[in-house]
Formats: C-alpha cells, sequence, structure tokens
C-alpha cells in the first residue's frame, strides 16, 4: 500500500461490561478486549468524528497534474542543485494531499521524496506531531520508519504545512508476522522515556484528533486523562447523552482504578515504553527495495507496551494481523 495511506482513527479505552449500557450511544463503534492484565476494550470509530475528519485539503497544490515547479520551501529542503523531475500524487488521505515528487540529483541519480500537506493551526500540529513521532522511533531503528527531510509552512499556499520524508516503495503485501512483532518488541524495549513519566513532549495526533500528552507519573492517570479527552471529542461530535452521565463517573472512579491500580506495585511496575500510537496494517509495509519491514503515519508517546496490542483488536484489522499480535504476545511472554 502507498505510503501516506491515512483512514478513520482508533482510540483505546479500558472498561467492563458495562459500556454495553452505551450501546445507543455508540452503535458505529465495536467493543473487543485485549490481552492479559490489564484488560483492554477496543472502540473503533466508523462515524461520530465525521464531522471534524472534513478536513480542509490544500486542493491548490494539484500533485497530481505531474508539475515541476515546487514550493521555495520544499525546494530548499530537497538535495542542493537538484532537478525536479515531476509532482504525482501518491497514497490517500481524509484529511492532506500527498505526493511523491520525483528529482534528478547533481550527478544524474534520480531519488523520490514523500510529501504531506495540510492547512490550517491544526494541520501544523499535525504535521510536527508526525516528524516528531517519526524522529523518535528513527533514533532507535532507523529503517523502520522513513527517513525524515524536513517539516515546515509553505510560501506558495497560504496556511498549509508539509512533512517531507524519503519515498520508501512497499509491495502489496503485509509484513511478516515474526520479523514485524521482532522490530515491536525491539522498539519497546530500546526505548527509554526522558523523564521516566508516561506522556510524550508535544501533542500527537491520530489522524487529525489530538492526544492527551502530557506527562504523568502512573498508566492509570496518564490513560484515564487521554480517556477522557477521548470521550470529550465524542461528545462535542455527536452531542451530551444522558447514558455517559451515568457510566462515565464509574468507569472513571471505579473501573479503570480497579484495572490499572494493581499494576502500580513493585511486582508490576510498568516501563513508559515508546510505541507507534496508531499502529494497524495501513500503517504499515514491506520495503519493495530491501524486504524489509516498516512503519509509518506515526504518533508516538510513552505508553504500557500493551497499548500497541490493544490498536490491533477490532475485527476488521485483527484479520489482517493475527499472526502479528499472536508473535507479539509470545515475545512477550
Amino acid at each position: 500500500m502507498p505510503q501516506g495511506y491515512d483512514t478513520i482513527h482508533t482510540s483505546p479505552v479500558s472498561a467492563e461490561p458495562l459500556v454495553a449500557r452505551l450501546h445507543g450511544r455508540v452503535q458505529n463503534r465495536v467493543w473487543r478486549k485485549s490481552f492479559s492484565n490489564p484488560v483492554v476494550w477496543q472502540i473503533i470509530t466508523v462515524g461520530p468524528h465525521k464531522l471534524r475528519m472534513n478536513h480542509k485539503r490544500p486542493n491548490a497544490l494539484l500533485f497530481g497534474r505531474k508539475d515541476t515547479v515546487v514550493d521555495p520551501q520544499v525546494h530548499n529542503a530537497l538535495p542542493r542543485n537538484c532537478r525536479v523531475i515531476s509532482i504525482e500524487r501518491r497514497g490517500e488521505s481524509f484529511w492532506a494531499d500527498t505526493g511523491r515528487i520525483q528529482v534528478a540529483l547533481e550527478d544524474g541519480t534520480a531519488q523520490s521524496f514523500f510529501i504531506k500537506a495540510i492547512q490550517g493551526d491544526e494541520g501544523r500540529s499535525m504535521v510536527r506531531s508526525e516528524y516528531e513521532s517519526t524522529k523518535a522511533i528513527h533514533c532507535l531503528q532507523q529503517d523502520f520508519v522513513p527517513r525524515l527531510i524536513a517539516w515546515g509552512t509553505l510560501e506558495s499556499v497560504p496556511d498549509t504545512h508539509f512533512l517531507l520524508c524519503e519515498y520508501r516503495e512497499m509491495v502489496n503485501k503485509m509484513p511478516e508476522p515474526s520479523e514485524f512483532a521482532a522490530r515491536l518488541v525491539a522498539l519497546h524495549h530500546s526505548s527509554r522515556s526522558p523523564t521516566g513519566k508516561f506522556g510524550f513532549h508535544l501533542t500527537t495526533y491520530n489522524g487529525n484528533l489530538p492526544r492527551a500528552t502530557q506527562w504523568e507519573d502512573s498508566w492509570e492517570r496518564f490513560f484515564a486523562t487521554s480517556l477522557k479527552l477521548a470521550l470529550e471529542l465524542e461528545q462535542m461530535a455527536k452531542g451530551p447523552d444522558p447514558a455517559f452521565e451515568i457510566v462515565l463517573p464509574r468507569l472513571y472512579e471505579k473501573v479503570i482504578p480497579r484495572l490499572l491500580s494493581p499494576i502500580k506495585s513493585d511486582r508490576q511496575n510498568v516501563k513508559p515504553c515508546l510505541v507507534h500510537g496508531d499502529l494497524w496494517y495501513a500503517n504499515s509495509g514491506v520495503d519493495r527495495n530491501t524486504g524489509n519491514c516498516l512503519v509509518f503515519d506515526a504518533c508516538c508517546f510513552y505508553a504500557h507496551h500493551e497499548y500497541e496490542f490493544g490498536q490491533c483488536m477490532p475485527d476488521c484489522i485483527r484479520k489482517q494481523m493475527l499472526g502479528d499480535i499472536k508473535d507479539l504476545v509470545l515475545r512477550y511472554g
């Protein structure tokens, strides 16, 4: 699948079966249980954020017309004295324009770059989020993500922001489960939170929805804060619901503490691990040239490593990544 493919985001939450009372409220969502401790339930969003997903796209870029003129800011980030051969649309996104810039280097060698452009203040935050997330993974595993080039604001299109990285051509197949799981486990094990806490140094975006990433000492508190923001966005998109007033206090006061408090003990201490944050089959691939697996469209933060499992649990994703999930569980024991 071409790099830059985005889709409707998923959001992990913890809950007990009492959330079934929300069935009338979340008709467009599917709940699934994840592995081991803590119990993680998965919501996959199908419709409720539709209004927010209609992000204004920078149509003036017209990547598909195979133009050879690039914005001055983008041009400055490309290799010195290169010549642009074409700019073509590549990938699909609900909220961004994505394309491939093909250039000839000074010595005549061909090289390709991937570009993503989004408008507005939120678009700027989204671009920076992806840049910083990709950089965090790249620092630990260089070939597991595309090499970053730059991010910034275009001169030629008002209030439009871009991300530029190397273009990685991918084959149309899933990564081999054992190799992919090994890379994820290595990422989790090798990462170290710079503060020793859960969170990230800036707000990251799952699609075009912000995450609560402020630093927290406990996974329980970080998880609860993240969930509150996700459900606030749900209510902003669909309006208030009396069921939330009944269920949410119980969720925050009883369910989350009951499930997550025990892992604060010394015997079950949780290490904050760097996670991709939106890991599913459309955000992973296999490099056509090297045969190695890779990931992209990251929205990282330091979390319980099981967070990665939860992203893969809905039926529509699990069927594609079942081997990866099994291998991850086996590698973690």
